[in-house]
């Protein structure tokens, strides 16, 4: 009788464990089904041919390697990463053992040395160590927990991201980032290996806003985080308007030390001078010791100005500046009677 009661436990022991490992598969497809139709609404399909490393992230494909047969470039893709890949969710964490894959949903990060992904939805590849991040629509249907992606000081804002830890050459969607004082927009961006961002139909401006209210517009440029951005041609832009103002190529110093360059005029609006462009102009980097600003004003009622500035220094022992000011003050109509016109002067 026990060794009946005995057969019939392991019986039923075995039953359980086959029904259990049944139900964890059904799961894990239903997530991927899940995923496949996200994929598709949010993501836009990434151009293999222009990037050879980064690849669209299919759920249920196996990954297809595109890289050209290039002795240096195998190499590198036959690399180990060398730092641990870290990973972690809010909601849940999916692994899909038949892909190597892990979902990651709400609050989700993946780290690697100084470089930290977070979003809403990531999917990490534990075989081509690459990722593909996203947002995820709210109860109201507009996306939330967009891709912010940090590598040691730099931060890029993105609707989507692909990015390879191996190769470190990303694919990036709607992106925003701030370089150095200012903030550069674009369509379409790619990182490579060097750190350098190539965009398309990209947008550089002072103002902060996820849509900017002025900026100069660029067709395509490439940005070099603590040099420069060098740019095809360019247009000025203010509350979506094209100006008759364009440069068939730009150059911006993009340092954190003194290099000489443009100054992006500030936009806005008074209520008796009309809308204005202030401090644009150009900063010239003399030496270690003394530098040197040329900025204007102008104003849509006529009203202009012109500054000139000079900070000097010598280390323990002087330093100052010297700023002069040039302003024609135009108030009132020219046809009506309060209209007045003065210059004023000024010397510190």
């Amino acid at each position: 009788m026990q060794n009946k009661l005995h057969i019939l436990y392991i019986l039923l022991t075995f039953a359980i464990l086959f029904n259990t490992g049944l139900y964890a598969q059904d799961t894990i497809q239903l997530m991927e089904n899940q995923n496949i139709i996200i994929d598709s609404l949010l993501t836009e399909p990434v151009d293999t041919s222009a990037n050879d490393s980064i690849i669209d992230i299919p759920f249920n494909k196996s990954i297809v390697d595109t890289t050209v047969n290039d002795s240096v470039k195998e190499r590198k893709r036959n690399e180990s990463i060398s730092a641990e890949v870290k990973y972690n969710a809010e909601d849940s964490t999916i692994f899909g053992m038949d892909n190597r894959k892990v979902y990651l949903y709400k609050n989700a990060s993946v780290a690697y040395g100084t470089m930290e992904l977070k979003a809403d939805y990531i999917v990490f590849d534990m075989t081509s160590n690459e990722v593909f991040a996203t947002g995820l629509p709210d109860s109201t249907g507009e996306m939330v927990g967009k891709p912010v992606f940090t590598d040691d000081n730099q931060v890029i804002e993105a609707d989507s991201l692909h990015y390879n830890f191996k190769t470190s050459k990303g694919y990036i969607l709607a992106v925003k980032t701030e370089q150095e004082g200012g903030y550069l927009h674009a369509e379409k961006t790619k990182k490579d290996e060097l750190g350098h961002i190539h965009l398309k139909n990209g947008i550089y401006t002072t103002c902060d806003a996820d849509h900017p209210h002025f900026g100069l517009v660029m067709t395509k440029a490439i940005s070099i985080p603590g040099d420069k951005i060098v740019s095809g041609p360019a247009y000025l832009v203010i509350e979506d308007v094209p100006l008759p103002i364009g440069l068939p190529f730009g150059f911006f110093p993009n340092t954190k030390t003194n290099t000489s360059g443009l100054l992006i005029p500030s936009y806005g609006e008074e209520t008796t001078r009309g809308f204005y462009l202030r401090n644009g102009g150009y900063y010239f980097a003399i030496n270690d010791n003394m530098d040197l600003k040329l900025t204007g004003d102008i104003y849509t009622n006529g009203t202009w100005g012109l500054r000139v500035g000079s900070n000097y220094k010598k280390i323990y022992k002087y330093n100052g500046s010297v700023n002069l000011r040039v302003y024609q003050n135009i108030s009132g109509e020219k046809e009506l009677s309060d209209y007045s016109k003065s210059s004023d002067y000024s010397i510190m």
